[in-house]
């Protein structure tokens, strides 16, 4: 349409060769998408709309849609020595040398509690842990302190006796903190889809009010025990908490965000530097 305009005004003429040439020099920051002009920055948007209004040029123009992406990592343990499946335990410089990734480079970690919140401009990651290792309150309370780093952690609440397990105190320091965010990771760490509602419910339920009692304030999120839900267990958590982690391999994308069902990208013992780099640099 645009190649097709005549016009007999030659300062005219003159403004659509320049347009021309403006659409081709900035052809990486326009698109057509079913007849429509979809601009990805608002400077172009406006060219647009400027120039196709003074050649009556009958076309649609929007902006793109660009969905912020919020990547959230699982962790599990942090610790040289291990026990049980070791792959789940990062080495401790290794997670120290993260950390001082996302300090270096101007990251903002968040509590998921906050994830909805507007961080136009920010560069933002979730770092989740699952079990309550007593290594994290070790290890990482430690590391997180020393760099400012807020991160979220998920109790199985029928551990808290067991020393290979966070206990009652160590809990609440941790909550106290500021930089821990304490969250369910049910009674007993049973697969949730594997049970019946009636056990499920008490999962859920008992898991939420035996922390809240311990620490006198509201537990709103729940990471599913090896990733395992449901509808049934969509259903119950959204009785008793706000948000809900599985373990399902993404990084979140806030036009593709549901409540129920964050995503999360896994770091584990034989995770590399560069595996981090690329999870964390897909945050916009």
């Amino acid at each position: 349409e645009i190649n097709n305009l005549q016009n007999s005004n030659t300062e005219k003429t003159n403004t659509l060769k320049q347009y021309i040439t403006y659409l081709n020099e900035n052809k990486n920051n326009w698109y057509l998408e079913n007849g429509k002009l979809i601009a990805k920055t608002n400077e172009v948007l406006n060219k647009l709309n400027e120039n196709n209004k003074t050649f009556n040029i009958n076309i649609t123009t929007e902006k793109e849609i660009v969905y912020k992406q919020i990547p959230v990592i699982m962790y599990h343990g942090v610790s040289d020595t291990t026990w049980g499946l070791e792959g789940l335990f990062m080495k401790v410089a290794d997670f120290e040398s993260q950390m001082k990734y996302l300090s270096d480079n101007g990251y903002e970690t968040i509590f998921i509690e906050d994830i909805k919140k507007d961080y136009t401009g920010k560069k933002v990651v979730v770092l989740t842990f699952d079990d309550g290792y007593v290594d994290f309150y070790t290890n990482v309370l430690p590391i997180i302190k020393k760099y400012n780093i807020k991160t979220n952690l998920y109790v199985i609440t029928n551990t808290t006796n067991d020393e290979k397990y966070i206990n009652e105190d160590q809990i609440k320091e941790l909550s106290n903190s500021g930089l821990v965010s304490i969250g369910s990771h049910t009674v007993s760490h049973s697969a949730l889809a594997s049970l019946n509602s009636e056990q499920i419910e008490m999962e859920l339920k008992n898991s939420k009010k035996y922390l809240e009692n311990l620490l006198g304030k509201e537990i709103q999120t729940i990471s599913y025990p090896t990733g395992s839900y449901n509808s049934a267990v969509l259903n119950i958590a959204q009785k008793y908490y706000k948000y809900g982690i599985t373990t399902i391999n993404g990084v979140q994308s806030m036009g593709n965000f549901s409540k129920y069902k964050i995503i999360r990208k896994a770091m584990y013992r034989g995770s590399g530097m560069s595996t981090f780099k690329n999870i964390v640099n897909s945050a916009n």
